[in-house]
């Protein structure tokens, strides 16, 4: 990022290094995920924005330089001021101008998106895909986002066998379920689960049935069924508890 001088350090290249901000100058530089940027690069990043040079490392003179910066980011950069794990003067350093995508679960251009990915990733084949499939996809939560549009596409037309993509060619399982969260699969799941006690019991057996599968289905790792019911950690150890629901011994747990 900062570049050095010859022979700042040990292994150091026999010419130095300009780093990207030297190579930025009379430019623009994109700095993606700059949530994830630690304190202490901060406090350099923001001397280049305010004095507009540069201190290589290894260096006793100031270089000045010229650029435009543009960030990206999936944090929330005020909660990380509040917290004080991102510098106040840095962020309004860099909050000119701020473009807020939403993610594409939120989009209402979906289906649009969706055939202009197909489009791209067929590499000029001609594929189309089917009603039933674009509801699947219109439907499905999208953690990944595009990327995972670009990937479950690509799947797609490479399995299927007859040009037309169908829902059975989708890597998404039950796309509409699987995208909410465990109280409302257990909802919407009540009238398959036979209780005594009415809908709340009835709920409440469901919601428990929902979490000993996805449990079973993980071998009781707790993270990976956690993002698979789409809430957090410590919420399923709660619902666990809740539920009486005791993770095994791993001797005795399927291999």
């Amino acid at each position: 990022m900062f570049g050095y001088k010859p022979g700042a350090f040990t292994g150091a290249h026999i010419k130095g290094m300009r780093g990207k901000i030297l190579q930025s100058d009379g430019g623009t530089l994109f700095l993606d995920e700059i949530g994830d940027m630690p304190l202490n690069l901060q406090t350099r990043m923001l001397r280049v924005l305010a004095e507009r040079e540069i201190l290589p490392l290894g260096s006793e003179t100031p270089v000045k330089v010229d650029l435009n910066v543009i960030c990206a980011t999936l944090r929330n950069l005020e909660d990380l001021v509040q917290k004080g794990q991102f510098r106040e003067d840095l962020y309004f350093r860099l909050n000119g101008i701020t473009i807020l995508l939403p993610p594409l679960r939120e989009r209402e251009d979906k289906q649009v998106l969706i055939r202009n990915v197909l489009d791209f990733v067929s590499g000029g084949r001609t594929v189309t895909i089917n009603a039933e499939a674009i509801d699947a996809l219109v439907n499905y939560s999208w953690p990944g986002n595009i990327r995972e549009l670009h990937n479950v596409l690509r799947y797609a037309q490479a399995i299927n066998e007859n040009g037309t993509i169908t829902v059975d060619d989708l890597p998404l399982g039950k796309p509409k379920e699987a995208s909410l969260p465990i109280e409302q699969r257990a909802a919407a799941n009540d009238n398959a689960v036979i209780a005594e006690t009415g809908t709340n019991g009835a709920i409440h057996n469901a919601e428990r049935a929902i979490m000993l599968e996805v449990l079973g289905k993980h071998r009781w790792n707790i993270s990976k069924a956690a993002d698979e019911l789409c809430i957090s950690r410590p919420t399923l150890y709660k619902k666990m508890k809740q539920h009486t629901i005791i993770p095994p011994h791993r001797f005795h747990r399927k291999k």
